[in-house]
């Protein structure tokens, strides 16, 4: 192309080239092509200096990497923390212990601010791991489980494992929390079955007794993947090992389907979870008769927009002689509220109160909007002053007038704070008690909810005429 047809091949071309002889061993046919580009007139692209340096510290030449990196950042930009990974592997890979160093302080410098991720702190763990067993140094357990959590976390499984089997002909015994790092990474890489296989191992050969960091990834492949039956194996399995299965499936639940929202995973849980009533039930067994467990469930149910199965498992409650607890009612509400069934929502929260329980913050809320849009504003109020907040700053407002109510508002929007249904229920009741007919109207302006302030002030003139007929011994005809 340059000589015979007098063509200027383009950067891509050229990078090209390169690349293929740095691959093949041909490092120095590489840098000649790149002394090429002087002569045709080209700039260097990140790629260009990239693949040299690779090259460079595949053979151990650090100096000159680092020189063609420093011209890369007087030039055209610095290399990146994968950029440097990759140097660090190759140089890792030859058993070049002093040019990982150099590398890694050039990475450390002031003006390169770049922080080595996990696998760069793998790369040179490992480096200097095998440096310490090359000049015959003890490594201890620590150090073994360090890295296979390490490795782990790079998604190298296979080198964990390796890593392991090295470890055993050491002479150490694997810990729980190794077993519990090869579980999850074998998971996170599809291999449930040879976490299954080691998870047996460190049950049965070991004498261990695993916890929720290495049998939530495994019921957590199950359940994701639609497998109920296999889960239910795997707990089986547990069961009959003499292992604490009902505290190791509320940890599974929790962190399987308690947080909602992430695709169907509360509902693959509650197939887990029904799986596992019916064995009960087959086994005579109690391994779903914690109320922790159903609260994940509803928590994620609720939060993945499936209050009518959260209230179903509920409801189920009773015939399983769950008790629930103060989590369970706040959970609860919400989903009624949902469904726009305030009688039961209203019952829950009244049940917590005669057993002194403190809803949360988002029951509260739940129960609040309900009752607004339902119309119920004087009852909304009270849940208000129960939970207090911005609507009782405003409810006493309307004892001073409009003016002070319109300077709440405007706090609440200084602050960020969208008025919501349970200011708006406070205004309307506070200016029907504490205003007169003007103060409504204003009412109405201020929250636009004008049918609402009419109603509730029918309501409100209607409870005054009520008791003051009381008070005076007189009964309505």
């Amino acid at each position: 192309m340059r000589r015979k047809f007098k063509l200027r091949p383009r950067v891509f071309v050229y990078n090209r080239i390169m690349e293929a002889l740095v691959r093949t061993g041909h490092l120095e046919l590489a840098l000649s092509v790149h002394r090429s580009f002087a002569e045709d007139g080209l700039r260097e692209e990140a790629v260009t200096f990239m693949v040299l340096a690779k090259g460079l510290c595949k053979v151990g030449r650090v100096e000159e990497a680092l020189r063609l990196v420093g011209r890369m950042k007087a030039e055209l930009c610095s290399p990146d923390v994968f950029a440097y990974t990759a140097m660090l592997k190759l140089l890792a890979a030859g058993g070049h212990v002093d040019g990982c160093l150099k590398l890694w302080a050039a990475m450390a410098e002031e003006q390169d601010k770049v922080e080595p991720d996990a696998m760069a702190y793998t790369v040179m763990g490992m480096e200097l791991f095998r440096e310490m067993k090359g000049k015959g140094m003890m490594v201890d357990r620590a150090v073994y489980a360090a890295l296979v959590a390490a490795l782990v976390a790079g998604g190298e499984v296979a080198a964990a494992c390796e890593l392991l089997k090295e470890m055993i002909g050491d002479g150490y015994r694997v810990d729980l929390g190794i077993y519990s790092s090869l579980i999850s990474g074998m998971c996170t890489a599809g291999r449930a079955d040879k976490a299954l296989k080691l998870l047996r191992i460190a049950v049965v050969e070991e004498g261990l007794s695993p916890g929720p960091a290495a049998v939530t990834p495994l019921l957590g492949f199950h359940a994701a993947a639609g497998e109920a039956e296999k889960a239910v194996a795997v707990v089986d399995e547990l069961a009959a090992a003499g292992l604490p299965v009902a505290t190791l499936l509320e940890s599974f639940f929790l962190d399987f389907a308690g947080g909602g929202g992430d695709g169907d995973r509360p509902l693959r849980a509650l197939e887990v979870f029904g799986r596992l009533q019916e064995k009960n039930e087959e086994k005579s067994r109690s391994f779903c008769s914690s109320a922790a467990m159903y609260n994940a469930l509803i928590s994620g149910l609720r939060l993945s927009k499936q209050p009518e199965k959260a209230i179903s498992l509920f409801r189920g409650m009773a015939d399983a002689a769950v008790e629930g607890d103060c989590e369970t009612y706040s959970g609860v509400i919400p989903c009624f509220v949902d469904i726009g069934d305030m009688p039961s929502a209203c019952s829950c929260y009244n049940r917590m109160k005669e057993l002194s329980w403190v809803p949360r913050v988002e029951a509260y809320r739940a129960l609040v909007r309900g009752l607004f849009h339902s119309g119920e504003i004087a009852a909304a109020v009270g849940v208000v002053r129960d939970c207090l907040g911005y609507a009782v700053a405003a409810l006493q407002a309307c004892r001073r007038g409009a003016g002070k109510v319109v300077a709440v508002v405007e706090e609440m929007a200084e602050e960020g704070v969208q008025p919501e249904e349970a200011v708006c229920a406070a205004v309307i009741d506070g200016f029907c008690r504490h205003g007169g007919g003007a103060a409504a109207e204003g009412a109405a302006e201020e929250v636009v909810y004008s049918e609402m302030v009419e109603e509730h002030l029918k309501r409100t003139a209607a409870g005054l005429v009520l008791s003051g007929l009381k008070f005076f011994g007189l009964r309505p005809r």
